[in-house]
């Protein structure tokens, strides 16, 4: 999860972290759809999967709120490996895979030399680095020096902002990755 799940870091106003005002969202309907929404892919993934492993961030719409969200997984979702953090980028070896999560917002300037200084021994263990993120309403995959970058849109409708800034024709998909031991193996579209 790279953040900004939930529109809002409130629930009786629409703000973002810094207190941005957003459009009107019913908070409360938002986290029972998220709760759905994650409480299906886990359990398809516990049904189909010998290790469940959910890792996090948060964004700059609800760095707090995902906070909160994510207790609540790990108290759902016991026989899930669960991460519950406050951190802003986090890292893990999927075999010899070195994925890097961030929302996006923060760290631009040279992720990947930030990755390979903070986690040195995942690093040396790869075979395979990339870096996750989402935040600019648009898909985007790159390879730099060996490092795959990967930009998420947002999947939800476009607001009025995004209409306003021209995001109308980004892709509005989720996507589930799928690795062996040491790369990408398949791209799935949901």
């Amino acid at each position: 999860m790279i953040g900004d799940m939930l529109h809002s870091d409130k629930i009786n106003s629409t703000e973002t972290v810094s207190g941005t005002v957003l459009e009107d969202v019913d908070m409360p309907k938002s986290i029972d759809e998220a709760m759905q929404f994650t409480e299906a892919i886990v359990v398809t993934a516990l049904e189909n999967a010998n290790t469940v492993m959910i890792k996090s961030v948060g964004g700059n719409h609800d760095f707090d709120i995902s906070y909160m969200f994510m207790i609540w997984i790990k108290e759902r979702f016991k026989q899930a490996q669960v991460d519950v953090n406050n951190r802003y980028r986090t890292a893990y070896l999927l075999g010899h895979v070195l994925i890097s999560i961030q929302h996006g917002n923060v760290n631009k300037k040279n992720p990947a030399q930030i990755l390979a200084n903070e986690c040195r021994h995942l690093w040396g263990i790869a075979t395979t680095t990339e870096i996750h993120s989402g935040h600019l309403h648009f898909d985007k995959t790159e390879d730099q020096n060996g490092v795959v970058f990967r930009q998420f849109s947002t999947p939800k409708p476009s607001d009025d902002w995004e209409t306003m800034n021209g995001f109308v024709g980004a892709n509005k998909l989720m996507y589930a990755l799928e690795y062996n031991d040491d790369r990408l193996k398949v791209e799935h579209f949901i």
